[in-house]
């Protein structure tokens, strides 16, 4: 089924057409679910505090906790394991908010494309409406 919907940069369409189709659009993308990396980074924040705790003791062992290890290694590799997840789970949620930052950077350099298109729209409707302003005072006293 061929797309109905009218191309904004169809120059049959008037200009006043095309920045109400521009507007529609422009408010559609501003009213897009926002995702906050501020949260995220808290819980990156969250989760290197306790890497950092875990680490400071697993290196304050007691005489005690170093022959229980020892004797029984599968203690030092649980801890070294959730070493190894703290520090995954720390990289992969700093590569999601790096994302998510890059593609709010890619909204906003499109938001000021679409800006920028509709200033210059609008001062070609200035334009024409100046041509069309003297025309009708060309014709006026032509007739009068």
């Amino acid at each position: 089924m061929p797309d109905l919907t009218p191309d904004p940069n169809d120059l049959n369409l008037d200009d006043a057409h095309r920045i109400d189709l521009e507007l529609r659009h422009l408010r559609g993308v501003a009213s897009r679910f926002e995702v906050s990396t501020e949260e995220l980074r808290r819980l990156i924040e969250d989760v290197e505090v306790i890497r950092i705790e875990l680490e400071r003791l697993s290196k304050t062992r007691t005489a005690a906790q170093r022959l229980i290890e020892k004797f029984v290694p599968i203690l030092r590799t649980s801890r070294e394991l959730q070493l190894s997840t703290l520090n995954v789970l720390r990289m992969n949620l700093q590569e999601i908010a790096r994302t998510l930052d890059s593609h709010r950077s890619a909204d906003e350099r499109q938001l000021v494309d679409i800006v920028d298109s509709l200033v210059e729209r609008l001062a070609r409707i200035d334009v024409h409406e100046a041509r069309l302003n003297a025309l009708e005072q060309r014709t006026r006293k032509l007739s009068g």
